[in-house]
Order: structure tokens, then C-alpha cells, then sequence
């Protein structure tokens, strides 16, 4: 199953079919015009001519949009060497949690997913609390690093897990994941990707994610299959003005990862083509 963008449909990636394409308004409505122009360059290219942008058409314009999974200890020992790679083009994974927790995975996938050259990143879930030991961000930060170990030029870049805060104190949770960002980025020179959710940034974040904007977003927004009368987009970008990684279903099934025991997988999309993916990876000598 992939992403497919064709009459009627609107949104972020419409607007990057119609700046790529060139020659028609940039507005994100896929419409009688933007149909044309997509027909006329799949003519142009000897590409089936539909006027759907699905992968074949995505992947000459140069905007593809990557399949990938996220995994925890939950997943078991997934046999990286077995998962089918045109859905798994990329991983991250549970290191962390708190000060002291480590998810006892974390080797087996980094390991596995190197040895697979399918690019893997790690991510830290916090555990903020005010009064507490926890109230200090840069304790975590360590923890995160430990349980990262070396960093490699083509990971993933790490990311901070907002799914956790202080109820009822919107702007200590803001001034807490700023904290965390800013800390882990002074320690290590990488910017860090923000996951989170509608739900987390309505009920703990007051919708006020000033400063968090700056960093990438990997939006958590599920639906069904596109095939099935889906989204092809999130509905809610939490303040952002561009999703870069989309986790679209809790649900998903991937060839491989069933293998142990575990029959459902949190699936996610990269959009943007080569050169949005690798803004998302680790690159040590920029």
C-alpha cells in the first residue's frame, strides 16, 4: 500500500506535486488543472498516463514518500534480516525512558537494522514531574546518550517522544521539551525530531508549541488504509506547518516483524523525496 494523490484530494503533498510540476498555482488543491499538468508530464515521461501521482510518478518528480516501522521492546527480536524492505526503508526505536530505564531491544535493533544497511534512530520517552529529580530535563538527556550509544553518520536522527507531561501545566511541559531539545542538541551538535499527537497537544501542551516548531515533526494521526476510503494526510499538524514523518496506523502488518508473535506494528511515512529523508538522518560532517 502507498500514498496516492489524484483529483479531489488536497494538502501538503498536493502543494509539492504542483511546485514540482511547475506552471500551475501552489494552493493544494488537486484539481481539473493540476490533473492535466500531471497527465501531460507522465506523457512526457512515458509513465502510465492517469493523472494519479502513486510511487512510479512520485519517484520521477522526485518526491518519493518512504515506508518505515517504529519498535520497542514489545516488538520481540524482529529478524531485521527477513522484513520486507519496500515497507521497512527505515526504523526508529525505543532507548529510553526517564532517568534509568533502558529498553532492553534497543541493541538487538540497532545491530540487526545496521547490519540490514536499514537506516535506524532512537527515541527517548520522558517522564517529567515537577518537585521531582525528573523536573530537570538534562538528567534524561544523559540517559537518552547512554542508552543511544555512538551515533553513526546515516541514523536516523533521535527523537524526543512527547507523549508525557505535568497535567494542567501547559508551559512547564513547553519550557521542559525546549529544555530537553536544547541540552541533547548543545551535548551531541543533532537536532532531534519532535513526535506527538493532537490528544497530547490539546490535553498537556495548552496548543502552544512556540520554540517546538522548530524542530521537524513526526505527527502521530491514525487512519485506515487509503485503499479502504482513507486520509492522505493528518488532519491536525499540532502547530506545525509541515509534517515530515507520519505515523498513520498502530495497526499495521509487516512481513518479518509477524514472525515474533507480534501480529501488529506502528507504520509510518516520510514525504518529500531523497533529499527531505536525508534531512532526517544524521550527517556529522555538515
Amino acid at each position: 500500500m502507498s500514498l496516492l494523490y489524484r483529483k479531489g484530494d488536497n494538502g501538503q503533498e498536493v502543494k509539492r506535486i504542483q511546485k514540482v510540476i511547475g506552471g500551475l498555482s501552489v494552493d493544494g488543491d488537486f484539481g481539473p488543472k493540476t490533473e492535466n499538468a500531471v497527465q501531460n508530464y507522465q506523457q512526457s515521461k512515458s509513465l502510465g498516463v492517469d493523472g494519479v501521482v502513486g510511487p512510479t510518478t512520485r519517484k520521477s518528480l522526485g518526491i518519493d514518500i518512504y515506508a518505515g516501522v517504529d519498535v520497542s521492546k514489545w516488538n520481540g527480536n524482529v529478524p531485521w534480516g527477513n522484513v520486507d524492505k519496500s515497507k521497512v526503508e527505515f526504523v526508529w526505536a525505543k532507548v529510553s525512558q526517564g532517568r534509568d530505564w533502558y529498553d532492553k531491544a534497543r541493541e538487538h535493533n540497532f545491530v540487526g537494522c545496521r547490519a540490514n544497511d536499514i537506516p535506524i534512530g532512537g527515541y527517548h520517552f520522558p517522564s517529567p514531574h515537577i518537585g521531582k529529580s525528573s523536573d530537570d530535563p538534562k538528567l534524561e538527556v544523559q540517559q537518552f546518550i547512554r542508552a543511544l550509544g555512538p551515533i553513526k553518520d546515516g541514523d536516523m536522527l533521535p527523537v524526543l517522544d512527547l507523549e508525557a507531561g505535568v497535567k494542567g501545566d501547559p508551559e512547564f511541559n513547553r519550557q521542559w521539551a525546549l529544555s530537553f531539545l536544547e541540552e541533547f542538541e548543545n551535548e551531541t551538535g543533532i537536532r532531534c525530531v519532535v513526535y506527538t499527537a493532537r490528544w497530547f497537544v490539546r490535553g498537556y501542551m495548552g496548543r502552544n508549541m512556540d520554540g517546538l516548531v522548530d524542530y521537524p515533526l513526526w505527527v502521530a494521526d491514525y487512519t485506515k488504509p487509503y485503499s479502504d476510503g482513507g486520509r492522505n494526510e493528518p488532519d491536525d499538524l499540532c502547530g506545525w506547518d509541515e509534517w515530515h514523518a507520519w505515523q498513520w496506523t498502530s495497526s499495521g502488518n509487516v512481513r518479518g516483524l509477524i514472525q515474533t508473535g507480534i501480529r501488529k506494528c506502528d507504520r509510518n511515512w516520510i514525504c518529500g523525496g531523497p533529499d527531505s529523508f536525508k534531512k532526517l538522518q544524521v550527517c556529522k560532517n555538515h
